[in-house]
């Protein structure tokens, strides 16, 4: 069953980050120890965070593992986690504004602006490059078509379309046609 199952999901289970460091080293696990059953087990969160945020954040087995797909994951999930910051500044500039609008009509109000555009825009357009290599990829790599299904064709072109229409919609807002007309009249 392992080997029937595609390259991308052949990777190794060990070692089991929350177990106690001594067991990580060598991809042990509390069932190796006599009578298991009948001591209480640990749990290290250090370590399963020390694992898990570079993984979650940076795709870090896929990068060790398979690195061409990486190059083509990476920008998709990044711009997303970015999506999600810009998302939690605007809840944040939101919230202020209803309940303490006096910071946000100053220069908190600005800063917090210019942080979730650049972080959705930035993420918007990582999303959608990532989103576009990811379809190519899966669409002419020999190895991908074989276990590649109409819903994962389907779900790539969403993302296209979604992503593509904000990033258009953000560079076709009225304020950034009256910006191109100034920069070209002071030209």
């Amino acid at each position: 069953m392992y080997a029937k199952k595609p390259m991308h999901l052949r990777w190794e289970l060990y070692p089991v980050p929350h177990e106690a460091p001594e067991k990580v080293k060598h991809g042990g696990s509390y069932f190796e120890e006599l009578d298991w059953w009948k001591k209480k087990s640990s749990f290290n969160l250090l370590g399963e965070m020390s694992f898990m945020v570079p993984e979650m954040l940076f795709l870090k087995a896929l990068h060790e593992h398979n690195r061409t797909l990486w190059y083509r994951s990476f920008p998709f999930h990044f711009g997303l986690y970015l999506m999600m910051g810009a998302c939690g500044f605007v809840l944040l500039a939101a919230l202020l504004s209803l309940f303490a609008p006096a910071l946000t009509a100053g220069p908190l109000g600005l800063a917090l602006h210019w942080v979730y555009t650049i972080l959705g825009v930035a993420g918007a357009a990582l999303a959608l490059v990532g989103a576009l290599l990811l379809l190519i990829n899966r669409l002419t790599d020999e190895t991908m078509k074989v276990y590649s299904t109409p819903g994962d064709v389907f779900n790539l072109l969403f993302f296209l379309l979604a992503f593509g229409l904000l990033v258009l919609g953000y560079a076709l807002r009225p304020e950034a046609a009256q910006a191109r007309w100034i920069s070209s009249a002071a030209s």
